[in-house]
């Protein structure tokens, strides 16, 4: 099987953009991540081979099996030439602008082997708003939300009395998303052009420690890898991710994996790595997000556990190792392995 993988920030998608993007650093983890954990399976699976996309202008040396990306081509013409030379393709891309579905779709359209979550759910979990309304549907706990349109008056004159969480519709990495108190009414007038040109969503704030479960979905089952606590630094109003605890929130794995077996129900589609974002705090464990692709996370994941996850992630889309009961037999060990993510 010939392997194509792209992550979408260091495989082209800035083009024409600055560098200095934190979330370059976070996709050349990503890719290094990744790219280790299959040389690892091909040792062993040698009927595999696999190829990546790189912008040109970022380091090569320790990269093999690169496709190198230069502005003579239209980028979306070169992935789509890329996926038409391989077998199957893993994109790892943000669901903002539609950018994960469209590439998911064009290796569906060419009869490829799609490593990752069907159209349908990635649909389903981009918009935040959608994807609450799911949850609620199907009883799981989350945080009312509603769509923002403009920064009134009165809204302001709510902002002394409680905090508001603002972010995105469709936003991926905690990007333009923040915190709104008495204190960022001096930022106001920046946040207003933000909501000009996107749809955003309003959730009433909620004190607690954000959480993540790291699983493997298949079609009729999941696998909960690692249970990770996500340290936030909050800062002018916005909110940033300044490490991940793979494995630092084991404790609430019972409880995460309750909440997980009902996603799996309510969201058919979801395929491969998927990362569900919760917050906990004082009485209940709360559904934030569900990430239909590779996260952050899975930086340490490959070192946190005793076993390769890309070889579980393979082999479910293979047709010769549909049963998962065999993987589910495995005993996982966890150990905590801290990423720092900001610089």
């Amino acid at each position: 099987m010939k392997l194509f993988v792209c992550e979408y920030f260091t495989g082209g998608g800035l083009i024409g953009k600055d560098l200095s993007s934190n979330f370059i650093r976070e996709g050349e983890m990503i890719i290094k991540s990744l790219l280790a954990s299959l040389s690892k399976f091909q040792k062993t699976n040698q009927d595999i081979e696999f190829f990546f996309a790189r912008d040109y202008r970022l380091r090569t040396k320790k990269f093999k099996n690169s496709c190198l990306y230069t502005p003579k081509k239209n980028i979306w013409s070169f992935w789509e030439s890329c996926i038409e030379k391989s077998d199957a393709f893993w994109p790892i891309a943000p669901e903002t602008e539609n950018i994960l579905e469209r590439l998911s779709q064009i290796a569906i359209k060419r009869k490829k082997i799609l490593i990752g979550s069907l159209p349908k759910a990635i649909r389903q979990t981009k918009n935040k708003y959608l994807t609450n309304k799911i949850l609620q549907r199907n009883r799981l706990p989350i945080i009312p939300s509603r769509i923002f349109k403009k920064i009134s008056p009165k809204f302001l004159k709510n902002l002394e009395k409680r905090n508001w969480i603002l972010k995105p519709i469709d936003g991926a990495g905690a990007d333009e998303v923040f915190i709104l108190n008495k204190a960022t009414k001096k930022i106001i007038d920046v946040i207003e052009k933000k909501i000009r040109n996107r749809m955003f969503i309003l959730q009433p704030y909620l004190a607690g420690q954000v959480m993540s479960l790291s699983a493997i979905f298949t079609k009729d089952d999941f696998i909960p890898l690692t249970c990770n606590k996500l340290i936030i630094n909050p800062s002018k109003g916005s909110v940033h991710y300044q490490k991940i605890e793979v494995g630092g929130a084991e404790f609430l794995r019972n409880e995460m994996t309750r909440i997980v077996k009902k996603i799996h129900t309510a969201f058919g589609g979801l395929l491969g790595y998927v990362g569900i974002d919760f917050i906990k705090n004082r009485k209940n464990l709360v559904v934030l997000e569900i990430n239909p692709r590779l996260t952050t996370s899975y930086v340490g994941l490959a070192r946190s556990i005793n076993f390769n996850p890309v070889e579980i992630i393979l082999k479910q889309f293979d047709k010769n190792y549909q049963n998962m009961r065999e993987v589910k037999k495995r005993k996982l060990t966890v150990k905590k392995v801290v990423i720092n993510v900001s610089r």
